[in-house]
């Protein structure tokens, strides 16, 4: 579909970002429940981002067969 960036951006987020910095920084904050937390929030941090970039796929996609019907429109 042409969304290689943004399969990046993703995976690089919940391995990286979420995977790396959430685990060292929750524990800060709550102790031991902050690792055994980190990872679920990890992971809906991640949907929420690839919720987004669905969303925007979806509509880009959407609006495509709209843009051409009125090229074809226009141009006769």
């Amino acid at each position: 579909m042409g969304k290689a960036v943004a399969s990046t951006v993703i995976t690089m987020a919940r391995e990286i970002v979420f995977g790396v910095a959430l685990p060292i920084l929750m524990p800060i904050m709550w102790g031991l429940d902050g690792i055994l937390w980190s990872f679920p929030v990890a992971d809906i941090l991640t949907a929420i981002i690839a919720a987004v970039v669905i969303v925007s796929t979806y509509k880009e996609l959407s609006d495509k067969p709209i843009k051409k019907l009125k090229e074809a429109t226009h141009n006769e």
